[in-house]
């Protein structure tokens, strides 16, 4: 147990042991089914789930071996992918069908082609789709797709290019069915924008992208809380966190970014736990965990509640469902996880 800094509550933090590199990736299948990824020291995916009720007593190898963090998205109940960068530069893929890992039990990941950089991302709107897009050694963004049990282009190293030379992660969401948002920056911090909507495809054009802002440092972070609603934040050159968001097909505010405050170190990451919600989640200068939530308009408060425990990674929120954890790397190399929100 952990005491917040200006209060009597009590804050519990609990390990769930392992040792790993990076940042977790945290799914929620259903209601409070949680399942957790990390890429561990030897560089296989290790997985440890709650049911629940309880954690998994040991952490699984699922085999790899990769480099960087791993992508976890779940499009049902009894469906989890994952993505991440192999150990060749190529984009690997394993997926959990029912209770059985594919393309095989024995650790084997399928290789969807293309040279990447970094972290995938990876986003469903609905039952049965995916979309992964991915930055080139070109720093330009590609993008397939998984639609009806095939994948689109073929599992060969065909890619559709998206344009853009980008710096840092490629950050998409989907705010509804065949709606999808993708954010990047270029190399001198101006924001870029790209969406795609089934009745005209990708706008502003498929090698286009519109500018909506500048002076944005570190990785951007997007989270959608309902049908056409997105919410997207930053970082000023000073530390102070910036806001904008999209209803519908319109930005708000349209020529600037809101200013929310905190002096957050790093990147930040966003979650939504329930329709007009987000929950954004970072550590202050001191490494402390640090937290303020967004309900329809409204901040939750003027300063960022402290959860008073030092990780050595962004701390990252459980994505929906019932169970609304927060997890992290701690010093210790373990996951450390808090449930008290």
């Amino acid at each position: 147990m952990v005491k917040l800094a200006s209060a009597t509550q009590t804050i519990h933090w609990t390990s769930l042991g392992g040792d790993f590199i990076g940042e977790p990736a945290i799914v929620n299948r259903a209601g409070n089914l949680v399942d957790v990824f990390v890429h561990g020291t030897n560089h296989s995916v290790l997985h440890k789930s709650y049911d629940g009720a309880d954690w998994s007593p040991h952490w699984k190898s699922l085999g790899g071996p990769i480099i960087g963090n791993p992508v976890a998205i779940s499009w049902g109940a009894t469906r989890i992918d994952l993505f991440a960068r192999g150990i060749n530069d190529d984009l690997v893929h394993k997926y959990l069908e029912g209770a059985v890992w594919g393309p095989s039990q024995d650790g084997t990941w399928e290789s969807l082609g293309r040279k990447i950089v970094g972290v995938p991302a990876a986003v469903s709107w609905g039952h049965g789709r995916i979309d992964v897009f991915c930055k080139g050694a070109d720093s330009g963004v590609y993008h397939k797709a998984y639609s009806d049990g095939a994948w689109l282009p073929d599992m060969s190293s065909s890619w559709d290019s998206l344009g853009g030379s980008i710096v840092g992660k490629i950050t998409v969401v989907s705010r509804s069915f065949e709606h999808l948002d993708i954010f990047v920056k270029n190399g001198q911090n101006v924001v870029f924008h790209k969406y795609w909507k089934p009745s005209g495809g990708w706008n502003p054009a498929q090698y286009d992208w519109d500018a909506f802002g500048n002076n944005i440092v570190g990785e951007l972070t997007a989270v959608s809380s309902g049908p056409n609603r997105v919410d997207v934040f930053g970082q000023t050159s000073y530390f102070r966190i910036c806001h904008k968001w999209l209803v519908g097909y319109d930005w708000h505010p349209v020529d600037y970014w809101r200013v929310i405050g905190g002096n957050i170190i790093g990147p930040l990451s966003a979650v939504s736990w329930k329709a007009g919600n987000v929950e954004l989640f970072g550590q202050d200068a001191t490494g402390v965990v640090s937290h303020k939530s967004l309900n329809g308009m409204t901040w939750s408060n003027d300063d960022w509640d402290k959860l008073d425990s030092k990780v050595e990674t962004i701390p990252i929120g459980s994505p929906n469902g019932s169970y609304r954890g927060v997890y992290g790397r701690g010093q210790d190399g373990a996951l450390w996880t808090y449930n008290g929100l």
